[in-house]
């Protein structure tokens, strides 16, 4: 099996206590990668494009490199390429590879999107919201994004009408409504926010069965699960664990084993140099993964020093069909102190 397939499928599969596992998911043939130089070289966008977003996240073995990410997608951005044009100018605004440029940046987003990019008007929304501090032209953007289909657009929709400094207040029911339209269309974490909101009862009436429905349908989108755990290895593979933790505590939420497993063993491994999830979530993920039968997750917490026996009873208790599918389950504070000691 070649490793463009092993990138595409097998990813929610590999165990990040597993050298031989993460060593098969690094590469990319040599020749593959000189032949796509070659073409960026000579011209071929499409090239340039994938060399970009594989030095952007340090991907298919190439080393995680910003000048190279910027300079790839520059060259595929001066001959027109509008999503080109795009990513080049978040890298812009960051200063990611280039020098900090909002303004430029956010001109190349105006360019890109009057030129017909959809994504760029989320990506004005994302520059308003995140940058300037305006909500209001935010959330203008997020709604040309979202009236043009795009369901990333839906989304950030619903997460700005779900703060609180919304302009107006809090409108959970337009953010629930958002989030629904992005599931519909296959957004994951749409799925999550939306069935969080029917479990706390935020913007329609409270609701565990509607909660699960949600849950349970983004354990069923296989082919979703595979890219955000995808992304998540590639973020170890960089050292950003936090970033890691949190794509692998989604794809936990939704029910997938391994990722529970690789959510806890993040936050017993790494957490000491780079990031601080309390030791209550080392103990809930491997009790998740060990509920599904993973002998090393029952391996780790015996390591852990905890009493399994124990811990499943105490996590029965607390473990039923919604906790499964995306509620955080809170252990006793009494019983984790005890663990801890």
């Amino acid at each position: 099996m070649n490793n463009a397939t092993l990138h595409n499928v097998w990813a929610e599969t590999v165990k990040l206590s597993s050298d031989k596992e993460l060593f098969d998911q690094e590469g990319e043939a040599g020749d593959q990668h000189r032949k796509n130089v070659e073409l960026a070289v000579d011209g071929d966008i499409e090239a340039a494009k994938r060399l970009g977003s594989q030095h952007l996240v340090g991907s298919h073995g190439r080393s995680k490199d910003l000048k190279k990410a910027y300079g790839y997608y520059k060259k595929a951005a001066d001959q027109g390429d509008l999503q080109a044009i795009h990513e080049a100018a978040l890298m812009k605004i960051n200063g990611h590879g280039t020098k900090e440029d909002k303004k430029g940046g956010m001109e190349m987003l105006i360019r890109a999107a009057e030129a017909g990019f959809v994504l760029s008007l989320a990506g004005l929304g994302w520059f308003h919201s995140e940058h300037s501090g305006n909500l209001t032209e935010a959330l203008k953007y997020y709604k040309q994004g979202a009236a043009a289909g795009d369901i990333n657009a839906m989304y950030a929709l619903g997460m700005v009408y779900s703060k609180p400094d919304c302009p107006g207040g809090s409108n959970y029911k337009e953010a629930l409504k958002n989030f629904v339209a992005a599931s519909e269309e296959g957004h994951i974490a749409a799925a999550l926010e939306a069935g969080t909101l029917h479990k706390f009862g935020l913007g329609t009436p409270r609701s565990c069965n509607n909660a699960v429905r949600f849950y349970s349908w983004i354990a069923v989108k296989h082919d979703k699960l595979a890219r955000l755990t995808r992304h998540a290895l590639e973020h170890y593979f960089q050292k950003e664990y936090q970033k890691a933790f949190v794509r692998y505590q989604l794809a936990g939420e939704a029910g997938c084993e391994t990722s529970q497993y690789n959510a806890a063993y993040l936050t017993e491994k790494e957490n000491s140099k780079t990031f601080h999830p309390s030791s209550s979530a080392t103990l809930y993920y491997y009790s998740l993964s060990a509920l599904q039968d993973n002998r090393q997750a029952e391996l780790a917490l015996k390591l852990y020093n905890l009493n399994l026996a124990l811990i499943n009873k105490e996590v029965q208790k607390h473990v039923d069909l919604n906790t499964r599918y995306g509620q955080s389950m809170q252990l006793p504070l009494s019983l984790v102190d005890t663990f801890m000691r």
